[in-house]
């Protein structure tokens, strides 16, 4: 009988479970103390991961928000073709994913709309690692979230640490995606509950049922066979040499063959570059437009960053009754005790700039505390941070 072992992998936790026939007749979980412990964790379960009397084991893991950003493609080209679409968002990682790295795995579906996943870059070798010292074979993984989605056909979130990721769907429909830090508990889809009480592998088992027809699954090469196209490819080459041998010494009609040949091929490939040509010229376009869009960020100054530098320069027993902000400048209204070293406290901070009160400074009273009211207009210095 067919041992399946899916894993659900967190930040901090590595979760197993073995599935037979559609049921759950193994699970463990262990803790992960530090970073790099995971490979560890990992090998660990699969140790004592029930064993199928012939052959493999097969292994199917579920990644975590942590280490998993699962987005909605918006504003890219009109385009069907999911080897161009992934190829546009690993060329713009870091525009597509804030949080990316430059070195994730990248992988795309088509769920009412294009959607895109990056998994850290170290995953596929630590599971390939932790299967070859178990003697397991892994057949790939899948973001956590987008296998919760599917198998239950409706909203889902899951918590990975301090990150929790939600997937709003409806059906086979995605309609949307977000990450936030919260201490909210985890909703899990009522079609999964039949784990039991203890719904933390809820993830490990759907990456198994789900296996490869799962949106945005990866999947991890067979070691022995890649290893068999390699030899199939040394003989490819040595075939492909003696052949170009007998070409060479061969005369004649053989020549003349081979020249039409390649003159066919050659007509071949320039009609192909004609037919990719608009499709090409759609993603300089995209790419233009998104680093456009990266350069105008870049110079603006964040509203939270000015509040944050305001709290900080304020002095003591300052409160803020108002507060605007533009991109070059703004106002605050302020209630303090100590109104005459508002103007000096707030000069030199690299963000606010040329501060001054305008209007009157007047007096009111907190009980029997005496404060004064003023408005001080300021400007905000541009940003010099360049776009990630």
């Amino acid at each position: 009988m067919t041992v399946r072992i899916g894993l659900g992998i967190s930040s901090r936790e590595v979760r197993a479970v073995a599935v037979r026939d559609g049921r759950i007749g193994w699970r463990d979980a262990r803790v992960v103390d530090e970073p790099g412990a995971l490979l560890d964790a990992i090998a660990h379960l699969l140790h004592a991961a029930p064993r199928p009397r012939f052959g493999r084991r097969r292994v199917w893991a579920a990644i975590g928000p942590s280490m998993a950003h699962v987005k909605q493609l918006r504003g890219i080209p009109d385009v069907h073709d999911a080897l161009i679409v992934e190829r546009l968002v690993r060329a713009n990682a870091r525009k597509f994913f804030v949080e990316g790295n430059g070195s994730d795995d990248i992988a795309v579906a088509r769920i009412s709309g294009w959607w895109a996943t990056a998994v850290n870059g170290h995953i596929p070798a630590l599971l390939q690692a932790a299967c070859a010292r178990t003697h397991s074979r892994c057949v790939g993984y899948v973001p956590a979230v987008s296998a919760l989605a599917t198998m239950s056909g409706e909203t889902v979130a899951w918590r990975d640490g301090d990150i929790i990721a939600r997937l709003v769907a409806k059906g086979a429909a995605w309609i949307s995606t977000g990450r936030y830090r919260a201490d909210d508990d985890v909703t899990i889809a009522t079609s999964l509950t039949g784990l039991g009480a203890d719904e933390r592998f809820a993830d490990a088992f759907a990456a198994v049922v789900g296996g490869t027809r799962l949106p945005l699954f990866v999947a991890i090469p067979n070691p022995h066979v890649v290893r068999a196209h390699a030899v199939s490819r040394v003989a490819t080459a040595a075939v492909g040499l003696l052949a170009l041998a007998a070409a060479v010494s061969a005369r004649g009609v053989r020549a003349s063959r081979q020249l039409a040949g390649d003159t066919e091929r050659l007509e071949t490939l320039r009609r192909t570059a004609a037919t990719w040509a608009p499709l090409a010229r759609q993603l300089k376009s995209a790419t233009a437009s998104l680093d456009e869009v990266a350069r105008f960020s870049s110079g603006r100054r964040s509203p939270v960053e000015v509040l944050a530098v305001l709290t900080h320069a304020l002095p003591d027993s300052t409160a803020i009754v108002m507060l605007r902000v533009d991109s070059a400048g703004g106002s605050a209204t302020l209630l303090s005790t100590a109104a005459g070293t508002v103007i000096p406290r707030l000069s030199d901070n690299g963000v606010v700039a040329s501060p001054r009160v305008m209007g009157a400074v007047t007096r009111e009273y907190a009980g029997a505390t005496p404060l004064q009211r003023m408005t001080v207009r300021f400007s905000v210095a541009s940003s010099q941070r360049h776009p990630r």
